[in-house]
């Protein structure tokens, strides 16, 4: 400032204006935009009188930073856009390049994910081409805070480390910070406590040393989270008091505004409403100058729980529409269905809230209206992604395209030879350690999913950009016949609850079980099922009596809890699970009197009722039907070959591909015009990264990427393989695995299992199945008998329950 002064006495102007780029800068990085601001704005008065361009796009730069800092988001987007124009007519790739990175951090503040995702890959490939590591790192460090916001943690932590690598390089110290606590955002948001306090507290303590007190600030944000989870908040409230000091003395409207709703939300779990409204009020404030949509959706949802709090309903039930409704504008313009299924993970508590609220209302079509909430809170992605595969032909092969495609296959080949196939022995492993490669596998997938954005962005259909309908009580009603129910489940709330719904009428069953007994019972259950597999050759001893007695008390513990309170007498049923259930066999529940659900009711499964409207019909199966065998057994997997040449015997018009033939490229060719898709061979899910499941085929895994490339018109797709019915289950009630890739691709029902079965059981399951099948029964009924013929075998469910039908119904109008 002194040489500053100086320099004006002289008549430096110039210099005068450089120090206050350099002031400015200081400002910036001491977290003071207000100052900085105003230091840009007199370096800006100066290049004006001068006329230099290149220095205003750079001072204008600064500006918009400033600006969005200080939360004036819209005069900041205006002022990158034309930043942007400017140096690309002037062939400034740089400058271009940083415009961008700063456009899509604003986007992103706007809580525009899709259009900031592009816009700040766009600049990351950008400063990759021209080796600008600096700004690199600062477009990285955006990208995991996007990824923390849509709740992709895996991807948040993965982006973060790198950019904190690449910042300790290069001594950046204020990039480490910031990258350090994204990693640690990450860390506590996937449940590790402590790590996470460790993280956060070494980021607080390189931000104190430099004097960053906005920095350090929001670090005790963070902090105070820990605090509330490890059941401390009064030192919670401590530190977002003086965090909300810090944000209001620098002028930071939107931190401020995260501090207070989290004030409130402290206040509120410790029944202090008056505290509580006291910081609504305030947040609310600064709020309206602030254009984002998902704190305005948690101010909607903390205003809504106060107003339960004090005994105002109708008030509640207006705030909690509220925040289901911003919500939905975010989502709808995510344009990524992987970022749609994990924005949702956190969201569902306002839905459930909602849906208590409006049952409680009594009013005459709060039965309709819960249902409609329940429907929009639960697969939507999946349901985005049927309604916008209708009408969709292949992906246009323009050249940027072309090349993305290309890239995904060189990609993809490189995967699969992480994971032991090599070139020249399909279906063969290698003798690799899959361990040794870890790292190698995991940065593969990475660029694979980071290639796949950028096509489901150039593409909408593939990334579900369109939003799909979700589907009324009356439109499901007039589609049922008279012996026919549709049991939607509904575990987020509190109090889980079923919807029973009939031609004639809708009744709302509110249950015992708590959705974390849903889940802890569930999990034993599948634990006594696959101890099941050594009943094989035991039927009639006493170890396998003693083996189905322990899975029969978990089967009644469900039927006494979820089933038999629904009073269900109608012989078809469709089921909407919900969490836990997707992985119960409901078929083997014991009924009162003696047998199973199988023996009185007819089974198939959905999603969720929405995607029914967007399935197409099955067409009519029967011995005319043209069938294709996938066939890639092993010494593991002796009647694999039995299994196949059964089913072919009852369809003479069938396409085998076995062990040498089965490769991607003639299943996918084959596949296009099947009737029937049979499926057999070894299945691999991901429970850590769920899209990466996928099925052995000759020349390397076909995953869930891989599928939703294809193009099917099948009535059928069976999956035999083990466990190809599992998928990975968010909050959000969207499942994620080769079911989610098959119903895409076109399969009108889907056959999976639920968990691992010798060979031996599954051929003979299916050899009962296709023999119904080709006789012209229905899909869901031929399992029912299927299930029974082999039940009559093998005693143990563990051996005939293991299989779903998802679809395979008539669709709903509309």
């Amino acid at each position: 400032e002194r040489a500053r002064a100086a320099l004006k006495r002289q008549g430096d102007a110039a210099a005068a204006a450089r120090l206050d780029v350099n002031l400015g800068n200081i400002h910036h990085w001491s977290g003071r935009p207000q100052d900085a601001l105003s230091h840009y704005d007199r370096a800006l008065r100066h290049a004006r009188r001068e006329g230099d361009d290149s220095t205003i796009r750079m001072i204008q730069m600064n500006r918009g930073t400033q600006l969005s800092a200080l939360g004036r988001l819209g005069t900041a987007e205006d002022l990158f856009r034309e930043i942007v124009d400017g140096a690309e007519a002037a062939g400034e790739l740089r400058h271009r390049a940083i415009a961008q990175f700063n456009l899509g951090y604003i986007r992103f503040q706007k809580g525009d994910y899709g259009s900031a995702f592009d816009t700040l890959d766009a600049a990351r490939r950008a400063f990759e081409e021209l080796g600008d590591e600096l700004y690199l790192t600062g477009t990285l460090i955006d990208l995991a805070e996007l990824f923390l916001e849509v709740n992709d943690y895996r991807g948040a932590r993965t982006t973060a480390e790198r950019a904190r690598a690449l910042a300790e390089r290069q001594g950046l110290w204020f990039e480490m910070g910031r990258a350090a606590l994204f990693e640690a955002v990450a860390t506590l948001a996937q449940g590790a406590c402590a790590e996470a306090r460790s993280l956060f507290e070494r980021a607080r303590e390189s931000f104190r040393e430099k004097g960053d007190t906005a920095f350090q600030a929001l670090c005790d944000l963070y902090l105070a989270e820990v605090d509330v989870r490890d059941g401390d908040p009064g030192t919670a409230t401590r530190r977002l008091r003086s965090a909300a000091k810090v944000f209001r003395r620098e002028g930071l409207r939107m931190q401020c505004a995260v501090a207070d709703l989290a004030l409130a939300a402290v206040y509120l779990d410790g029944g202090k409403p008056r505290p509580a409204a006291d910081a609504l009020r305030t947040a609310g404030d600064y709020l309206r100058r602030v254009p984002a949509p998902w704190l305005r959706a948690r101010l909607a949802h903390l205003r809504a729980r106060l107003a339960t709090a004090e005994g105002k309903p109708g008030l509640a039930r207006r705030y909690f529409r509220d925040a289901v409704r911003h919500v939905e504008s975010i989502r709808g313009r995510i344009g990524i269905d992987e970022f749609r299924v994990s924005f949702v993970d956190d969201k569902a508590p306002l839905y459930a809230d909602l849906v208590g609220a409006v049952l409680e209302s009594g009013r005459r079509d709060a039965v309709a209206e819960a249902f409609s909430i329940v429907e929009r809170a639960r697969s939507r992605s999946l349901v985005d992604l049927l309604a916008g595969r209708l009408g969709t032909s292949d992906v246009a092969r323009d050249e940027q395209t072309g090349r993305l495609l290309q890239r995904v296959e060189e990609l993809r080949a490189e995967h699969n030879r992480l994971s032991g196939f090599e070139g020249g022995t399909p279906g063969h492993r290698s003798g690799l350690r899959r361990e040794r490669r870890a790292a190698d596998l995991r940065a593969c997938e990475t660029r694979i999913s980071d290639a796949l954005r950028r096509l489901q962005r150039r593409h909408a259909h593939l990334g579900a950009l369109t939003s799909g309908e979700t589907i009324t009580l009356d439109e499901i009603q007039g589609a049922l016949s008279e012996d026919h129910s549709l049991v939607e489940y509904f575990f987020d709330g509190s109090r889980p609850l079923a919807f029973v719904v009939r031609r004639d009428g809708v009744s709302v069953v509110r249950l015992r079980v708590s959705p974390d007994d849903v889940l802890r019972r569930a999990a034993q259950l599948r634990f006594q099922m696959e101890r099941g597999a050594e009943t094989d050759d035991a039927n009639g001893t006493s170890r396998a009596a003693a083996l189905l007695l322990g899975v029969r008390r978990h089967l009644e513990f469900f039927a006494d809890e979820i089933w038999n309170p629904l009073e269900i007498s109608d012989r078809t049923v469709t089921v909407v699970p919900h969490g836990g259930l997707h992985s119960v066999p409901l078929a083997a529940l014991p009924l009162p009197g003696g047998g199973a659900v199988v023996d009185r009711h007819c089974l198939s499964f959905l999603p969720s009722a929405s995607c029914r409207r967007y399935l197409p019909p099955p067409g009519p199966v029967d011995r005319k039907s043209r069938l294709l065998t996938l066939a890639v057994g092993d010494a593991g997997t002796p009647a694999v070959g039995r299994e196949v040449a059964d089913i072919e015997r009852r369809f003479p018009r069938s396409v085998r591909l076995g062990p040498e033939e089965a490769t991607r490229e003639a299943f996918r060719r084959e596949a296009e015009n099947a009737d029937i898709i049979h499926v057999a061979t070894h299945a691999a899910f991901r429970g850590d990264d769920p899209s990466f499941s996928g099925l052995q085929l000759a020349d390397g895994w076909l995953s869930v990427h891989d599928v939703y490339g294809l193009r099917l018109n099948a009535s059928l797709v069976c999956l035999s393989a083990c466990q190809t019915g599992l998928s990975s289950v968010s909050p959000g009630d969207e499942l994620v695995g080769l079911s989610r890739g098959f119903l895409y691709a076109g399969a009108r029902a889907l056959l999976a299992s639920l968990w691992r079965i010798p060979d031996s059981s599954t051929a003979d399951l299916m050899a009962h199945f296709y023999e119904e099948l080709a006789a012209g029964e229905g899909m869901a009924e031929s399992l029912r008998k299927a299930m029974i013929r082999a039940r009559e075998v093998r005693e143990h469910p563990f051996h005939w329950a293991p299989f779903v039908m998802l679809g395979g119904e008539s669709p709903y109008p509309g």
